[in-house]
């Protein structure tokens, strides 16, 4: 006898345009109030992530530009797993599975539906960072996998530091550069190592992650 697995939650999502679908026991299992999360931008829920698990969306960005590079008739073929801590609207952490696969492509081959299944972790373990996983799951090979940081081994130096504090202030890379008597490509070279050392994709995450573990 199979027993049909049960989540907790199941949300869509129209690629371009942001969630449009939620289960209802989504909302009061993770500690949501309805209608006031997930239903359009996906940026919304990515706020909440924990600052140590951003690297969700590094992740999420490697698995887009992998699965692009495979044929158009593969790229239903793949789930993108990942556990992290999200923080709800009672102000409290919850660590959650997410198992998200493209569903439907449009005509040029592109992502235009996709579905997520989303659990509570069994481990409810709130100080260990998150990870993603990329599956085939047609051969049930890992492409890759990729775990956060503790804040703990984040070693961010005092002028990384400094070049994070301007990049929050709206300056660019030349005004950093004259602001601290330095180079236009050593500021990117900050920039660059900020970014790796961070686990983000870019240097707004990066000022974002920063601000909330505290760095900056």
């Amino acid at each position: 006898m199979t027993c049909a697995r049960y989540y907790v939650g199941v949300f869509c999502t129209i690629v371009i345009y942001g969630y449009f679908y939620v289960s209802k026991n989504f909302h009061k299992v993770f500690g949501f109030e309805k209608d006031t999360i997930f239903l359009g931008k996906q940026e919304d829920i990515r706020e909440r992530f924990h600052p140590e698990d951003f690297m969700i969306n590094v992740a999420n960005i490697k698995a887009r530009n992998y699965i692009y590079e495979q044929p158009v008739e593969r790229r239903k073929d793949y789930k993108f797993t990942h556990e992290l801590r999200i923080l709800n609207e009672k102000n409290k952490w919850v660590r959650c599975i997410i198992q998200s696969s493209n569903i439907e492509l449009d005509a040029k081959g592109h992502f235009w539906l996709n579905m997520c299944l989303c659990d509570l972790s069994p481990i409810q373990d709130l100080d260990y960072p998150g990870r993603a996983v990329l599956w085939d799951t047609l051969t049930g090979d890992v492409i890759f996998s990729i775990e956060g940081k503790k804040q703990s081994n984040i070693n961010v130096t005092e002028r990384e530091k400094e070049v994070l504090s301007l990049i929050s202030e709206g300056k660019i890379s030349k005004e950093i550069a004259d602001k601290l008597f330095i180079s236009i490509n050593t500021v990117n070279n900050h920039r660059k190592n900020i970014i790796e050392k961070l686990n983000v994709s870019n240097s707004s995450e990066a000022v974002k992650c920063a601000t909330k573990l505290g760095i900056i």
